[in-house]
């Protein structure tokens, strides 16, 4: 069975035929039988023996469809059977040589750089308008829209019907407006707006909203307005409308643009950030360098400390040492917890997971870490108890009573035999190491009376320098006040005990 319009045979164009009608000759042959017979004898040609083998592969697959009980199993078998028996398309290269590549990043690059270009010029020509609008922009809603026309010439109301963005219809309840950047209509729905503290961030990078002392806000900005109220407006046009002029969620001014122009805008907003700001981490690594330089300016002194208590000396305090060991057991943990923060960033993330040169440089880093605290942080020293260094140093002292001893025998027994000349011999000079140094600050000292005592005017101010000292990590010079500290009581009490 076949259909074919009459506008072959050219009895009636309109009309539709029905029936084994030959497909070249457009003759209707009533059975099956006839129209195969008829297209073996007059269609004789290579064309026509294709078209006959098609045609006797569709007669088949009716027949199959007739008799069968589920003809729509058929169909969806011969419907699957073309594209798995599709045959691949064999396509010849051309003979390549040893080590030749080809690439198209040349090709992409231009095509990527003219698109950059293009945007960046747009975006440019943007910001250039709206420095102009938001530059003098005048408060009163006329002057206002004199004045964005003369910056930005708008498109003529008549020329648009249509909204460019949702396709709907200009009426009176969709109204037409104007993109103030660029001129386009657009309806109301449509229409984006840039608040004017937004624009002069895009215009000038060093605008700081909270140093422009208010004059994007309005002095009594208006309440959210309801349905009633907006309704209750004179519908005079946009050069009145509120909503065009303020905005009512935080009563800041501002402008109304197309959402392509905020689209382009927000975008170099987002390049600016990115400039500015540091990644997260970036950060993270500047706070572990942080704790790493403290942990090592910190640790010299802690095992200077150490061995001072081990050959049993009472340079240093011992509370003052159990401190600093804290410390370095805090900074080590710190260490610890940002170099895992930075390992473990972006592996949570499905979407956009951290692969190739960025998690390689994760894992080194942490593995930095790991090699600093094993060097230096973990497996601190014990510090001595209270009774092993009363112990270790009633030991030293009584090796230093032992070694006078001797040294008083050997010099009674040389004394006799030595002669003069040893009395002005020559002397050892060591050499003498520079310190930095270390000031203490005078701005926390409180100020003083005449009538004040002034021992205890300097027993103060010896006091304010220790606190400084043991805040600075500075324990030698903690010795050395706190010395002389013990020196200025001892005299205080001895002129209190004085007589007047």
């Amino acid at each position: 069975m076949a259909t074919g319009l009459e506008s072959h045979t050219g009895e009636n164009a309109s009309g539709i035929r029905e029936g084994f009608i030959c497909p070249i000759c457009m003759e209707d042959f009533v059975t099956d039988d006839k129209l195969l017979l008829h297209f073996e004898e007059a269609h004789d040609t290579e064309e026509d023996k294709d078209v006959l083998q098609a045609f006797k592969d569709f007669l088949g697959k009716a027949k199959k469809i007739l008799k069968s009980d589920n003809p729509f199993e058929i169909l969806e078998k011969a419907h699957s059977k073309p594209s798995s028996q599709k045959k691949q398309e064999h396509i010849e290269w051309d003979p390549q040589d040893f080590g030749v590549i080809r690439s198209h990043w040349s090709d992409f690059r231009k095509f990527r750089s003219n698109r950059m270009d293009f945007y960046a010029a747009e975006t440019n020509k943007l910001i250039i308008r709206l420095d102009k609008i938001v530059s003098c922009l005048p408060s009163e809603a006329t002057k206002r829209r004199e004045h964005e026309q003369s910056v930005v010439t708008w498109v003529n109301d008549e020329d648009v019907q249509l909204c460019p963005q949702c396709a709907k219809s200009f009426n009176i309840l969709r109204r037409k407006h104007h993109c103030r950047v660029c001129g386009t209509v657009q309806c109301h729905q449509c229409s984006q707006f840039l608040l004017l503290s937004f624009a002069r961030k895009l215009t000038n990078p060093s605008y700081v909203p909270a140093l422009d002392d208010g004059k994007d806000k309005i002095p009594n900005p208006p309440k959210r307005l309801t349905h009633a109220a907006f309704n209750a407006l004179k519908r005079t046009g946009s050069t009145t409308s509120l909503t065009s002029l303020i905005d009512t969620d935080t009563g800041e001014g501002h402008i109304r643009v197309c959402f392509y122009c905020k689209q382009l805008l927000e975008r170099r907003e987002l390049q600016m950030d990115s400039r500015s700001q540091n990644t997260v981490i970036a950060e993270l690594y500047t706070e572990l360098r942080k704790y790493m330089e403290k942990g090592m300016e910190l640790m010299p002194v802690f095992l200077k400390m150490l061995e001072s208590f081990s050959q049993g000396e009472s340079t240093y305090n011992l509370k003052d040492a159990q401190d600093c060991r804290l410390k370095l057991l805090k900074i080590a943990e710190y260490v610890d917890g940002y170099s895992k923060k930075i390992q473990s960033l972006g592996i949570d993330d499905e979407k956009n997971p951290t692969t190739g040169t960025a998690l390689s440089l994760q894992l080194k880093i942490r593995l930095s870490a790991v090699n600093f605290l094993k060097e230096n942080l973990l497996g601190l020293p014990n510090l001595p108890t209270d009774e092993q260094l009363m112990t270790l140093q009633a030991e030293r002292r009584q090796a230093i009573e032992n070694r006078i001893a001797r040294e008083k025998k050997a010099v009674f027994e040389k004394r006799e035999t030595e002669t003069r000349r040893h009395a002005d011999g020559h002397r050892d000079f060591e050499a003498v190491s520079v310190d930095r140094g270390w000031g203490v600050e005078t701005t926390n000292i409180r100020n003083v009376n005449e009538s004040d005592d002034p021992m205890l005017q300097q027993m103060e101010i010896m006091q304010n320098y220790i606190q400084q000292a043991r805040r600075a990590n500075r324990y030698d010079d903690v010795v050395i006040l706190e010395a002389n500290l013990r020196d200025l009581q001892v005299e205080h009490e001895r002129l209190r005990s004085q007589p007047s």
